[in-house]
């Protein structure tokens, strides 16, 4: 007992997680069990975040991917469109029916 405790008093070292012996540590049942709730109580949220960070990549791959796939596309349509809509196309379309391009530019008609 230490000469510092009154009359009465224990020493409550021996409750703690750690016990001192011979200047070395030894871990109590309580304090091994509080270490290992400490320790995963980092790595569960750990493993949380990392798993939903790599489902967040992976969508974003998936989404990237289809983005080209569709600019890739709108490319193609839209060089289909303008080839289509040129005018030796327009007149070489609308040659059954006997409609030919003007030879003369139209002129717009007052109203003075």
């Amino acid at each position: 007992m230490d000469n510092n405790l009154k009359p009465g008093q224990n020493d409550t070292s021996s409750n703690q997680t750690e016990v001192q012996n011979n200047g070395e540590k030894e871990w109590t049942f309580l304090g091994m069990l509080a270490l290992i709730m400490f320790i995963m109580a980092l790595v569960v949220p750990y493993i949380y975040l990392a798993h939903k960070s790599d489902k967040k990549i992976r969508k974003m791959d998936k989404l990237s991917k289809e983005l080209k796939e569709l600019r890739s596309e709108y490319i193609t349509l839209k060089s289909e469109i303008i080839s289509t809509n040129k005018q030796s196309d327009v007149a070489k379309r609308l040659e059954y029916r006997a409609i030919k391009p003007l030879k003369e530019a139209p002129y717009k008609i007052d109203k003075d």
